[in-house]
């Protein structure tokens, strides 16, 4: 007879095993950054990740041993677990990316040109050569990542079918506007706010039918007769609200980053625009307008006529237009239309495509793109990807500042990055059937909770 086994086999520790695991893949996976451009910057945010898990991980585990409900505690260690693999998930996909685009690049399948044309955006928008650095990938869409354990790196998303098409190349702008809103927000924190035209209307609005709800619980609630009146007025001060043009915030940052473009090549941007949001399904998200919305604000900075479907979203675009305005010129963002002098021979190179894309031939493309932006594949030394950073090791204060407070619950908040669209990634017009929603896109936006889904060129 076998002997009796009296101990039984403890559970082991999933979360930390695969924690183990990752760290382990990550370490594994360093040696291989190396030897194409742009390996040193990756291995740079290779390294403010790892920083940033050693940091968090401890943290968190010690704050979530308090839990006393077993159940809860489990359901969070792999809630943090699954955070850092999607993060890692992100990260590594530029590696690879890099290393691809590099072996094309040895082919004379060149991305030199793209990465002009990401620093001369750059220095447009006011940014130095190394304030931060830009890594390319490709992707299904116009994105912008912020990486809040690293502010020194952004990773810009370029679609694979928009790589050789380079007028379509000018939504960079838009989207280096988007780390734009986020420096002026730093100095100024309601500088958008306090444009929005109709923002004491709305929220008149959103007050009143909170207090006649209010008061519509309170009488349910004490068994007061409610009577028809209460109702009727909720139903008005509902209806009330919903004819209230919504601008947010957001909406306004989303149209300030659109003016990026506008203001730096003209009316020839107006087809691109309508074409990159015509990808889409025409209404809007919590982060963007409707993109006929958009279009107009587009036309009513370049002084086109346009009218809006009522005099009321008219007269609050048109003061919209007023204040984007204001803040181009206030904090001397000085785009090519607003300053002639800052006119480049890029900038009339991507218009003349703008104006020829219907007519262009893909098959001569890369030769002309070479010649009119006056490069040599050779000889580019500033081109973002190729360019060196002494790494500061940063350690961004406003991550740690919510690790320290010792709440788990809060830790699993933290946004380790922010990726901006260009268009609402989830409308996306005949994109994995009639929902608009893939598989992948449902696991990304639900179980991640670092990345907002914002920005229509994406």
């Amino acid at each position: 007879m076998p002997t009796p086994n009296n101990h039984v086999r403890k559970t082991p520790d999933d979360a930390q095993l695969r924690f183990d695991s990752l760290r382990k893949h990550i370490n594994n996976t360093l040696p291989s950054i190396d030897g194409f451009r742009g390996a040193e910057n990756l291995g740079s945010l290779v390294s403010d990740f790892t920083n940033a898990l050693d940091i968090i991980y401890p943290k968190f585990i010690d704050a979530v041993q308090k839990e006393s409900d077993l159940q809860i505690k489990e359901s969070a260690k792999r809630r943090m677990i699954n955070k850092f693999t999607l993060e890692w998930e992100i990260i590594f996909q530029l590696i690879a990316n890099a290393k691809l685009m590099n072996a094309q690049l040895s082919q004379g399948r060149g991305f030199s040109e793209l990465d002009q044309v990401v620093n001369v955006a750059k220095d447009d928008l006011g940014f130095s050569d190394w304030s931060f650095l830009v890594i390319p990938r490709l992707s299904r869409r116009f994105a912008l990542t912020h990486f809040k354990y690293s502010s020194e790196f952004a990773a810009l998303e370029v679609p694979f079918d928009s790589l050789n098409m380079p007028w379509e190349w000018s939504v960079i702008w838009h989207e280096l506007g988007g780390r734009k809103v986020k420096d002026l927000k730093k100095k100024q924190p309601d500088i958008f706010r306090n444009i929005l035209p109709d923002q004491g209307r709305v929220e008149e609005a959103k007050v009143s039918v909170s207090l006649l709800f209010e008061e519509l619980i309170t009488k349910i609630k004490s068994d007061q007769p409610v009577g028809s009146a209460p109702i009727t007025r909720l139903r008005k001060a509902i209806k009330k609200q919903a004819a209230q043009p919504q601008w947010s915030e957001d909406w306004v940052e989303e149209v300030f980053e659109d003016s990026c473009s506008v203001l730096t090549f003209g009316e020839v941007f107006i087809p691109i625009l309508e074409n990159v949001l015509n990808r889409q399904t025409p209404s809007s998200d919590a982060r963007h307008p409707d993109p006929d919305t958009r279009v107009r604000i587009a036309k009513r900075l370049l002084h086109i006529d346009v009218k809006a479907p009522s005099k009321a979203k008219e007269s609050i675009e048109i003061e919209l237009v007023k204040g984007l305005l204001n803040i181009f010129l206030k904090n001397n963002i000085a785009l090519p239309l607003l300053d002639r002098t800052k006119e480049k021979p890029i900038h009339a190179s991507l218009r003349q495509f703008m104006r020829e894309f219907d007519q262009v031939e893909l098959s001569s493309l890369s030769n002309r793109l070479q010649a009119s932006l006056r490069l040599n594949i050779e000889q580019i030394e500033t081109a973002t990807i190729a360019g060196k950073k002494t790494h500061s090791g940063d350690n961004n204060p406003a991550l740690w500042s919510e690790v320290v407070g010792g709440d788990f619950k809060k830790m699993l908040e933290i946004k380790l990055s922010d990726t901006d669209f260009h268009t609402p990634d989830s409308h996306i017009r005949d994109h994995h059937g009639p929902s608009g929603l893939s598989t992948a896109d449902i696991r990304y936006s639900t179980d991640h909770g670092e990345h907002s889904h914002y920005h229509v060129f994406n």
